[in-house]
């Protein structure tokens, strides 16, 4: 019976203390504390649960609320027809906080992750007037409206004007496609695509002047039988999604620059030949033709992602060429311009320029897409602001005040 005790004392002694008849109730003690203080962490743990409950019905809740302010915003305007529309250039002048509504392109939707994980959309809308982008947080009850459009579409858009950065980013509080009927039916296609800023007519003609300019007789039957097959497409195509001459007839503008340039600096350079390098500016590019779809915005087709507007341009000069038997020396020189404009091998050229003729082309090439987007620049910017927006192209952005006082 003593053996007994004393195992049943030891057991506590090792458990609790040194001494096996001081520390008896050490074990009961340390069992209470912990039972203390997961009973508090317990209570802690359903208050947060309850916390975060509660915080999801109220943001159901303002969902909720938010999805109907949109039905009844929505159903105030067609009541109000498409009065009191604004274009971007007049929501850029106005100052922050100010209520807008308009219609616009989808230009462009991409998804991304906030440093805390979370993910939100950036959204570039336009029209023929100019584009801005604004940004919509995952908590928007315009994420579930986004998902359902596609890049392209005509949306109408409410809002407040906002600046971030410096540069125009409004708070977008309703977005809504547009059916093709009410487009047509109001009249908004001409309003929302960019065009050349030079007259359309104008500028066909002179394509048909610089083609009578390439002296070479089986140069110029080159040239004009690419023209034959693509021109209508040509014509209208942009020259880029956002980079220089963005914009419809963007292509045409663009090439006939080229051919300006080339023919204007051709007398201080003899060693360059004319008829090459009238007919390389206006032919550089016509991959872009194939490389872009031709709508209410400008993207690249499958063709454009696995080949490029280079080796497209260059298999169909290749393929005039050899119809209309041009030698192999001007053929390959020819081909050579397309496939070498670009300049460097990391800008997207398949061979670093080796001719006269390529050299001469690629650096005209990069002054008209580089003057291009100083140009654009001025134009999109308020006559109030001394700078344009940061422009990528020239990772700078353009002071937009002239020198001297303008009559």
């Amino acid at each position: 019976m003593f053996a007994a005790r004393r195992s049943w004392r030891a057991s506590f002694s090792s458990f609790g203390g040194k001494n096996s008849t001081e520390n008896v109730g050490v074990p009961v003690a340390h069992f209470f504390k912990i039972f203390f203080w997961l009973s508090i962490a317990l209570f802690f743990l359903r208050a947060i649960k309850n916390a975060l409950l509660r915080e999801r019905k109220r943001k159901r809740a303002e969902s909720c609320v938010a999805r109907f302010s949109l039905r009844i915003s929505r159903a105030r305007r067609k009541t109000l027809g498409m009065s009191n529309l604004m274009p971007v250039n007049v929501l850029k002048s106005l100052p922050p906080s100010n209520h807008f509504a308009g219609v616009f392109v989808l230009k462009k939707t991409a998804t991304r992750t906030a440093k805390t994980g979370t993910p939100f959309y950036i959204i570039e809308l336009g029209d023929k007037t100019g584009t801005f982008s604004s940004t919509v947080f995952s908590d928007s009850p315009l994420v579930s409206e986004l998902k359902n459009i596609s890049e392209g579409a005509i949306v109408r858009v409410e809002g407040l004007t906002e600046n971030y950065s410096g540069r125009f980013s409004p708070k977008l509080g309703d977005i809504e496609e547009i059916s093709q009927e009410e487009v047509e039916r109001d009249g908004l296609a001409e309003t929302l695509v960019e065009s050349s800023p030079e007259d359309f007519d104008a500028l066909c003609a002179e394509l048909d002047e610089h083609l009578d300019a390439i002296p070479n007789a089986g140069v110029q039957a080159v040239a004009r039988s690419v023209f034959a097959e693509i021109g209508d497409v040509f014509k209208s195509s942009s020259a880029a999604i956002s980079m220089h001459h963005a914009y419809r007839h963007g292509l045409l503008e663009h090439s006939c620059h080229l051919a300006r340039v080339a023919r204007a600096l051709l007398p201080l350079y003899p060693q360059v030949d004319a008829s090459l390098a009238i007919a390389g500016a206006l032919l550089h590019d016509v991959g872009k033709t194939v490389e872009y779809t031709q709508g209410m915005t400008t993207r690249r087709t499958r063709a454009g992602i696995l080949q490029g507007h280079v080796v497209l341009g260059y298999r169909i000069v290749r393929k005039h060429c050899i119809k209309n038997r041009l030698g192999d020396d001007l053929t390959e020189r020819l081909e050579h311009i397309v496939l070498s404009h670009q300049g460097e091998l990391e800008w997207g050229a398949a061979a670093i320029a080796a001719t006269p003729e390529a050299v001469f082309i690629s650096l005209v090439d990069n002054f008209d897409a580089k003057l291009g987007m100083v140009q654009a620049a001025l134009r999109n910017t308020l006559a109030s602001d001394e700078f344009s927006e940061f422009v990528p192209g020239l990772k700078a952005p353009v002071l937009t005040t002239p020198p001297f006082p303008r009559d």
